[in-house]
């Protein structure tokens, strides 16, 4: 899973880091709003489940 958070927004910065989100990095300039340019911070949810085979 991933999530695409505005820099500027603490609050859900911390809270996607405290679910064991990792900061894959930062996109530069990435939304206009209010005529400015703000970067957005990607977040990843890394998978540490191992593969499960199952035989037939």
């Amino acid at each position: 899973m991933y999530a695409n958070i505005d820099l500027d927004n603490k609050a859900s910065l911390a809270l996607f880091a405290n679910f064991g989100f990792q900061n894959i990095g930062i996109k530069k300039q990435w939304n206009l709003i209010d005529g400015k340019y703000k970067d957005e911070v990607l977040f990843q949810l890394i998978n540490h489940l191992k593969y499960i085979y199952f035989e037939f």
